[in-house]
């Protein structure tokens, strides 16, 4: 191992989303141990708690990833080396 990894692998930050129940559940947007960036199931939901613009799935979409961005920026991150993982459902 590298010195710059070694240093990175001591490394642990986290960026948290705002929602008041974060505290009580242990929840937070991102997590950052060492190198890598884990980024949390982030949905449409608008500042006052209601859905963000219903039935538009581009503005949500676009809105999660916005919301993703900045946690990725608040962990020393780049969105431009992500991979994802996206699971989208239908429940209606």
């Amino acid at each position: 191992m590298t010195q710059l990894e070694e240093k990175l692998a001591m490394q642990f930050s986290r960026t948290f989303s705002g929602a008041p129940w974060e505290s009580k559940v242990g929840y937070c947007r991102a997590i950052r141990p060492g190198h890598k960036i884990y980024v949390t199931g982030t949905t449409s939901i608008a500042e006052d708690g209601t859905v963000f613009a219903p039935q538009d799935g581009y503005r949500q979409a676009k809105l999660c990833f916005e919301m993703i961005e900045q946690a990725l920026h608040a962990t020393r991150g780049r969105f431009k080396l992500c991979g994802t993982n996206t699971d989208v459902c239908n429940r209606y």
